[in-house]
């Protein structure tokens, strides 16, 4: 179980562009995104590349265990450390790697 935040606000009026970049103000090593239906618009902010799109297809990136960025390149090389040793983090992401091995 992965547990998140979720909003969903209905609005008339709002300028998504405004609230877009804002996001990606207060999230500066995060990742924004905005995708317009008609007049719904679903945005937000996430730590993690979830799915990407380019010339060449679409992507996904599924995972299971993160950290926060640190101050420096050795405070994120310690943090990668200490996921990679926490049987739990390993194990949830064994679950991922093994639900997608078996998707194909």
């Amino acid at each position: 179980v992965v547990l998140a935040r979720r909003l969903e606000v209905h609005l008339r009026g709002l300028d998504a562009g405004a609230v877009w970049a804002r996001l990606a103000v207060r999230n500066p090593h995060g990742y924004t995104f905005a995708v317009r239906e008609g007049a719904d618009v679903f945005l937000g902010a996430s730590p993690e590349l979830v799915a990407a799109i380019d010339d060449s297809g679409f992507a996904t990136h599924p995972l299971a265990g993160s950290a926060p960025r640190g101050d420096s390149a050795a405070r994120d090389a310690a943090r990668g450390s200490e996921l990679l040793a926490s049987q739990k983090e390993r194990r949830e992401h064994g679950f991922v790697v093994d639900h997608i091995v078996a998707l194909r």
